[in-house]
């Protein structure tokens, strides 16, 4: 049944089990690598900790489905944590839709494109915003001969999911959702005035 918004539940949880049930879309490199990190992915919260438990289960076949349901990016790391941070919260299919919108509404395919150009584009903004707002920061880090890539990779990659505790993942997607990249930027910059002394 759809309801107002145009969703249909049904329609939705159907794509997302039909995708799983798709034979040799995945890469046996790509296959590998899920695998490699489902493992690595949140080992000291509970439901992530058992090889094979349904956590890790759960999470394998999110990754899976993203990557058959969009081959052209498929997958790539940091994914599994943004999705493992869904999974605390929400069934496997919401969080294989809601990491969908965070790819097709939310501008995350170029982060995750090859050349990077999404990486590219936030450091040139996290910079520009420094020079505004922290600019004895970012001189400290130039004259040490550190760009905003080498800190800054992982935020982009899993939107900070590797940096707060899970406990609190719910509140950063919770704005990022309402608020998209302007949220990402102003915390990122908060964060940056908390770690600069």
């Amino acid at each position: 049944m759809a309801n107002n918004s145009g969703f249909d539940y049904q329609k939705s949880r159907k794509i997302y089990f039909d995708l799983l049930g798709v034979k040799d879309l995945l890469c046996v490199k790509e296959e590998n690598q899920i695998k490699r990190d489902i493992g690595r992915t949140f080992p000291t919260q509970q439901i992530f900790q058992e090889p094979s438990g349904e956590g890790q289960q759960s999470l394998q076949r999110v990754l899976q489905a993203f990557s058959k349901y969009d081959p052209a990016i498929g997958y790539v790391q940091g994914m599994n944590f943004i999705v493992a941070s869904f999974l605390l919260h929400c069934s496997e299919e919401v969080t294989f839709w809601l990491f969908v919108s965070l790819i097709e509404d939310y501008e995350m395919r170029d982060i995750y494109m090859d050349g990077l150009p999404g990486h590219i584009k936030h450091s040139t903004l996290i910079e520009q915003l420094m020079e505004l707002h922290l600019p004895e920061l970012l001189f400290h880090l130039r004259e040490n001969g550190m760009g905003i890539e080498i800190f800054a990779t992982d935020w982009y990659f899993t939107l900070f999911a590797k940096v707060i505790p899970t406990h609190q993942m719910h509140a950063f997607f919770n704005a990022f959702f309402q608020r998209g990249w302007c949220f990402f930027h102003k915390f990122a910059l908060a964060f940056l005035r908390i770690l600069q002394p």
